[in-house]
């Protein structure tokens, strides 16, 4: 977790670092595309049955030519399902989840917004990393009903008989990283694409990492559903001990992004930009 925070300041500290010029500005964007989950339920490369919707709002300051910041707001759905996990598909377990997460990135472009000669680029690539915190809620459908997994405890989290396995929290923190393309229309509007990947600290975002409990305590102590999540499998459930999960390779998730942005720049700075880029 230090290394969470020290990422945290270094991000906070851009804002601080880089003298304000002319050609620097601020942007508001608006994005849509999908979120994608990796981990104990999926082959290496994802289903497209698995991609989910997500949105996204963000503010983003442009230092400079070569430096920006943005704290970005994303919403949406992350899924997996053993059916495509060529593995472990004869656990039968599947999950859904919402996703919320705010992040803070520093973005580097790698060609300058503005050449030597000054010259507004249309196109500018950028890498960009920081850190995120996401909250999720993995859900299993049983009879037709969907069940939230995290407090019926489906491998034994908080029963006397586990006292090793705890409750695992739903609020979670990642380090989100990638690149970015960005096309710039003129001076007020600016569209890109986004890929990015979300490295998380936890292996629950769909409720599976350990070893399996026995079903007939799940069974006792939570109910008929928590048993049929702790094991859907069918015929003979798999045994207490036994292997469910890879408890450490931690879950990720990635994020494709299509945005637009609207940019604030003054009509003194961008005829300052004007004047020299063209």
């Amino acid at each position: 977790m230090r290394t969470i925070y020290l990422i945290a300041i270094f991000m906070f500290g851009l804002c601080f670092t880089f003298e304000t010029k002319a050609q620097s500005f601020s942007e508001v964007g608006l994005g849509i595309g999908t979120y994608q989950y990796q981990g104990d339920l999926t082959s290496t490369f994802p289903a497209l049955e698995e991609f989910s919707f997500a949105g996204s709002i963000f503010y983003r300051y442009n230092f400079d030519s070569r430096f920006a910041a943005k704290i970005q707001f994303g919403f949406g759905q992350i899924s997996g399902d053993d059916l495509y996990a060529k593995n472990f598909n004869k656990r039968n377990t599947s999950f859904r989840s919402i996703l919320g997460e705010v992040s803070l990135i520093g973005e580097v472009n790698l060609v300058a917004l503005i050449s030597k000669e000054t010259e507004l680029r249309k196109v500018t690539p950028f890498i960009f990393g920081g850190v995120s915190g996401f909250y999720f809620n993995p859900q299993g459908q049983y009879q037709g009903e969907w069940y939230d997994l995290q407090p019926l405890g489906t491998e034994g989290q908080g029963l006397p008989q586990y006292p090793d396995k705890q409750m695992y929290s739903l609020f979670q923190v990642s380090i989100p990283f990638g690149i970015d393309i960005r096309y710039n229309f003129d001076r007020k509007f600016f569209t890109g694409i986004e890929l990015g990947m979300r490295k998380t600290f936890t292996d629950y975002l769909d409720d599976v990492s350990g070893t399996y409990a026995d079903n007939g305590v799940i069974a006792s102590a939570r109910g008929e559903a928590a048993a049929f999540f702790a094991d859907p499998s069918e015929g003979s459930k798999f045994p207490e001990g036994f292997k469910r999960g890879n408890a450490d390779r931690m879950d990720w998730y990635s994020h494709f992004n299509v945005y637009f942005t609207y940019n604030f720049i003054n009509k003194k700075d961008w005829r300052y930009m004007r004047k020299r880029a063209f």
